[in-house]
């Protein structure tokens, strides 16, 4: 009776080990279980830092080997256009921070969303841009990233120029931005010089009456 109740309790033990392991994110097998306790705790934690870390490379380099082989039209090159484009998006997050700091992209923070807080903003530098232009121009950015369908050189060239008619829009703001601060000094500076005319002119008057009367 006693060796039928202890490995009863056994199996039952181990099945509710199992789905507690199953039930949560992160490895099957407990890692660190005949460690000490606190080291247990920091393996944890740096475990769970994983997940934060959010880091975009450069996919293709200059010269790289795989632009060297001469015709990548197919569509079994077409993962080359995929890297392409990923690589050009950089231009626009790297023209948002220029313009306007203050909305520069977290890592946790998709394409999607950024573009569409960016548009949304008071201090946008993508003023006019329309909302179509931006859900065509993510649209075509996760089809190059996650999409099954073939992404070859129509579906690259489509995207760049969304993409150039975007950093055209910040261009355009960044230079209507500057030039609408130069404007109000250069006013400034001529009502001053106006202004002090003005009192020179009435001073000079004032005085030629004064002799007048003398």
């Amino acid at each position: 009776m006693r060796p039928t109740l202890f490995s009863l309790s056994l199996f039952a033990k181990r099945q509710i080990s199992r789905v507690t392991i199953r039930s949560r994110r992160g490895a099957h097998y407990p890692i660190g279980q005949n460690a000490p306790r606190k080291l247990q705790r920091e393996i944890t934690r740096r475990l769970e830092q994983i997940n934060q870390i959010k880091y975009e490379p450069k996919l293709l380099v200059e010269n790289d080997y795989r632009l060297t082989k001469g015709d990548i039209s197919g569509e079994k090159c077409s993962y080359i256009y995929r890297l392409k484009a990923l690589d050009a998006y950089k231009q626009f997050d790297h023209l948002v921070k220029k313009v306007e700091p203050r909305l520069e992209r977290t890592p946790d923070c998709s394409v999607r969303k950024f573009v569409i807080q960016v548009r949304e903003s008071p201090i946008t530098p993508m003023k006019g841009a329309s909302s179509n232009l931006c859900k065509a121009f993510i649209d075509a950015y996760e089809h190059a990233r996650y999409g099954y369908k073939v992404f070859s050189e129509a579906e690259y060239n489509n995207y760049m120029a969304l993409l150039h008619e975007l950093l055209s829009r910040g261009h355009r703001s960044s230079q209507r931005d500057k030039g609408n601060s130069d404007i109000p000094m250069k006013a400034r500076k001529s009502v001053d010089i106006e202004g002090s005319q003005q009192l020179l002119r009435s001073g000079s008057d004032r005085r030629l009456t004064e002799m007048h009367q003398l």
